[in-house]
């Protein structure tokens, strides 16, 4: 028995391209007919088009508070409302509900299940998801009890935010994730060029998809790269093996929010390295300073975690590799934990 992913797609225009996604068949239904295995509910649906078209607007439109010098922060960001962030996470959701979160304290690190491991194993989560009033708020409250943890997303509109405070102009993303920052770049009044790298080619139709949505089309596209006609671009691989594909290209900005060492595990396309800092974040802030003209400035998201201490290594390591230097931090309320997160900000000097 088939599963019908292609009725979500059509109602929402979600690209889903079962030859470049078979995984993604794997996670929804099961090979034996006898033990058939009924998709799980989908944002994409419970939003429907109006709605979802109406968010992409308000990533736009929505009023952002914003307080200067605030508590250690060159500016403190606040949202009016978090809604307009289920846009993105709506387009890009299988691969959230695919991903594994790990968890653990100090010492240790454990793999949780993804949400769509438990959904696939565990007939009970199933009935009592398929049987709420409200099906996307049950995903978040049945985290701790099934043993999973929901990837999240950053919030566009804190994107669009930080690419104006900074009259950001050509963009360069060295981790692009779900799309949020891009959302946030075709939504402000600055940016003109995106570039972006990410290794997952499942979320590239999200790409197009978004992309689309605010009125481009593909120019060019191959197995490595995708080219609109508004001039952004996607590379479909990690940051440090496309350095050549930027040859003579200068950024006044770069904003990222990179993988906290192994925190999040997005599958067969996560980067497996034995030392975090020398491998990915020492060749992502080496790159990133290469091609940030003397003056530019990278906004970077990262936080300590169970696997590592980055925070320490952006603050007192990159400078002594890099003509970087920290000017100070932003400031933002997360969406539902309302508590304040900080992006580092570094200058390129040389």
């Amino acid at each position: 028995m088939a599963c019908k992913t292609t009725d979500v797609a059509k109602a929402c225009n979600v690209f889903i391209d079962f030859k470049e996604r078979g995984s993604l068949r794997k996670e929804l239904c099961v090979s034996n007919p006898k033990s058939f295995i009924p998709q799980f509910p989908l944002l994409v649906n419970s939003l429907g088009p109006v709605v979802l078209e109406e968010y992409r607007k308000r990533i736009r439109t929505d009023a952002v508070l914003k307080r200067l010098n605030y508590r250690g922060c060159m500016v403190l960001f606040r949202l009016t409302s978090i809604d307009p962030a289920e846009y993105v996470r709506a387009i890009q959701e299988i691969e959230m509900l695919s991903t594994k979160v790990n968890v653990g304290d100090k010492k240790t690190s454990k793999a949780r299940h993804s949400f769509s491991d438990v959904w696939r194993e565990n007939s009970v989560f199933r009935e009592l998801i398929m049987s709420s009033e409200n099906q996307e708020e049950t995903k978040w409250k049945l985290e701790g009890e099934y043993g999973y943890r929901l990837a999240t997303n950053f919030m566009p509109m804190y994107a669009k935010s930080i690419f104006e405070y900074f009259d950001a102009k050509n963009v360069l993303d060295p981790c692009a994730g779900w799309g949020d920052r891009m959302a946030g770049a075709l939504s402000s009044r600055c940016v003109r060029r995106y570039v972006g790298f990410d290794p997952n080619k499942n979320l590239m139709n999200g790409y197009k998809h978004i992309l689309r949505d605010f009125g481009s089309g593909v120019r060019n596209e191959n197995k490595n790269m995708i080219e609109f006609d508004n001039g952004y671009v996607i590379y479909n691989m990690l940051f440090e093996d496309g350095d050549f594909l930027l040859s003579g290209s200068i950024f006044d900005f770069a904003f990222t929010s990179p993988p906290f060492f192994d925190f999040e595990d997005y599958g067969e396309y996560m980067p497996k390295y034995t030392d975090w800092i020398d491998e990915f974040y020492k060749p992502l802030f080496e790159l990133t300073h290469k091609y940030l003209k003397i003056g530019g400035v990278f906004a970077v998201y990262v936080k300590d975690t169970i696997s590592g201490r980055i925070e320490d290594f952006v603050v007192e390591k990159v400078p002594k590799f890099t003509s970087f230097v920290v000017r100070g931090r932003i400031g933002f309320i997360g969406g539902c934990s309302k508590r304040k997160r900080t992006i580092y900000v570094l200058k390129r000097t040389l």
